[in-house]
């Protein structure tokens, strides 16, 4: 099947919150009265910053004729959203430069990703991407050599470092400015995804990025997949957040097709079709993203069930397997098994709501309960 643009509402119709953004987002100038005045300025404004749009709608239309028929609170508000993504863009990439290049230094492979990355690549305004930190990931055998870097750099470390395939690398100043950098060992959290691509597979196909001292990203048919993984794996967020389908519409958008061709075998060989599948059809609906004809249905003819075998392989219980051998050395593991049965005590009164440490037995059995069942049924 070919993907259509989406059609334009009637003239004279109000749009609703959702259309108005991604219309302004494809490059279309809208004066504020066409949006539903059932919408206030509010609304709209919390809108916009929950899908991680309100710098990037500011930075579409500040120059348009239109932007002077909006409430002068929303223009505002808006031009307020841009000037501190600006600064923490500023903070971001400081901290980021300097981590990377001691990485670079004491031999730390790195690779930055999602959002981070595809601010230099597909941003002309890297700020108007929104994200509260950056990502990068390192080779598995690298963990320990990477903490102790960021350490000795003077920042501190937060998270379960093996049990959450990842740990935060954190730094702030007396006015409460911060920068958060998270680095990781797999390239997703979600267990169906963690395992998708090895760092050595990305690290492969990656570019530069001058930008950021010369650090590499991965490559554009690489990126995407790992859109379009990011925004199915992330269960505690809205998958169709704008932000997210805007980056899925601007790398689809630019590939050629070479590219396209490469995408669709890829998707097929790392067994992630659905996902893929839908998220170019979510981008084309919002933002009528151009999806040659013939993509959609290769990739449909692509798509099997999973069996058994695949769902071992994409649950928790897999990837646990997996990483107590690939992780080298005993340290590792022993540290991996312990988060998992005996995380710090605050960890799990913080988790279950509890005050009264009378209560840890019970949390640390429920704990074990918790954790068994997710392993077991192979979610």
């Amino acid at each position: 099947m070919a993907a259509k643009k989406p059609e334009r509402l009637l003239i004279n119709q109000p749009l609703s919150q959702h259309q108005f953004s991604c219309e302004i987002l494809q490059g279309s100038s809208h004066p504020w009265h066409v949006l539903d005045t059932s919408f206030d300025s509010v609304a709209f404004l919390q809108f916009a910053r929950e899908n991680g749009v309100s710098s990037l709608i500011f930075d579409k239309l500040r120059n348009t004729p239109d932007w002077d028929s909006w409430p002068s609170e929303i223009r505002q508000a808006l031009e307020q959203d841009s000037k501190n993504a600006v600064a923490r863009e500023l903070l971001r990439r400081h901290h980021l430069q300097r981590l990377l290049r001691r990485f670079s230094e004491t031999g730390v492979q790195t690779l930055v990703t999602k959002g981070e990355a595809l601010a230099s690549t597909h941003y002309s305004v890297p700020g108007s991407r929104t994200r509260g930190d950056s990502d990068v990931l390192i080779p598995i055998d690298q963990i320990e050599a990477a903490r102790r870097v960021a350490i000795d750099a003077g920042y501190e470390i937060f998270g379960f470092v093996y049990r959450k395939h990842q740990f935060t690398v954190w730094q702030g100043d007396e006015r409460g400015a911060s920068a958060q950098i998270d680095v990781h060992w797999r390239v997703l959290n979600n267990a169906r995804y963690a395992r998708a691509f090895s760092f050595e597979e990305l690290y492969e196909e990656s570019v530069g990025i001058d930008e950021l001292c010369d650090a590499r990203v991965p490559g554009p048919v690489e990126a995407l997949i790992l859109a379009c993984m990011h925004r199915d794996g992330s269960d505690t967020h809205d998958k169709n957040r704008l932000i997210w389908i805007y980056d899925i519409h601007l790398l689809f958008k630019s590939m050629n097709s070479q590219q396209i061709r490469r995408f669709c075998r890829l998707a097929s060989e790392k067994g992630v079709v659905p996902c893929c599948k839908n998220a170019l059809e979510t981008a084309n609906e919002f933002f009528g993203t151009p999806v040659p004809d013939g993509v959609l249905m290769s990739l449909q003819s692509q798509h099997s069930r999973p069996v058994f075998k695949q769902r071992y392989r994409d649950s928790y219980l897999g990837l646990l397997v997996n990483d107590l051998l690939e992780l080298p050395g005993w340290n590792g593991r022993k540290r991996l098994l312990k988060e998992l049965i005996a995380p710090p005590s605050e960890v799990l009164m913080t988790r279950y709501g509890k005050q009264n440490r009378c209560w840890l037995p019970w949390l640390y059995f429920r704990q074990f309960l918790d954790g068994f069942t997710q392993k077991v049924m192979l979610r």
